[in-house]
């Protein structure tokens, strides 16, 4: 076993297993060392597998259609990244670079899989934890659109309008 079970039980995906559930899933777990500048996955390529960090620190970046880059996230001991990955096995929505030498355990979706049909109310605690990250992603969204709707309204105003106003 790569990891205590304990430690899984401060990974926000996994935050709602109990500890019989955090055993199994540590032991399909897999530690793997990634040194600093090395790239995990890049965007759009498959994704396979999710990784949490036990060690160290890696960034996960997008660009933008200008190509400036947009830190999504730096993730640390105990953050999870990639999680989509098991959950649809689709491409990959960021680039992911270690930021310093790093410990990850990673977990395959096919062992993730196994896991959830041994343990169906883990799979159903999980699906909580991202429906949960979805709402709160989707707010931060609407924030962010209704500002910048505002932004560019302020834009069009002429100066005697912003001093009416």
């Amino acid at each position: 076993m790569v990891c205590e079970p304990a430690f899984l039980s401060e990974v926000p995906l996994f935050k709602l297993l109990d500890e019989q559930e955090r055993t199994g899933l540590a032991s399909v777990l897999d530690l793997r060392p990634v040194a600093k500048g090395d790239v995990l996955f890049r965007v759009g390529e498959p994704g396979n597998c999710m990784f949490v960090v036990r060690l160290g620190a890696v960034e996960l970046f997008a660009q933008d259609t200008m190509g400036q880059k947009i830190v999504l996230e730096t993730a640390g001991p105990g953050d999870q990244f990639g999680e989509l990955a098991l959950f649809d096995g689709g491409a990959r929505t960021a680039t992911a670079v270690a930021l310093e030498d790093c410990e990850l355990l990673s977990l395959d979706r096919d062992d993730f899989l196994g896991f959830v049909r041994r343990h169906p109310d883990a799979g159903l605690d999980m699906l909580a934890i991202m429906a949960r990250r979805i709402r709160e992603t989707n707010l931060c969204l609407a924030r962010m659109a209704a500002r910048n709707a505002n932004e560019a309204m302020e834009d069009r105003l002429t100066p005697l309008q912003r001093t009416v106003d």
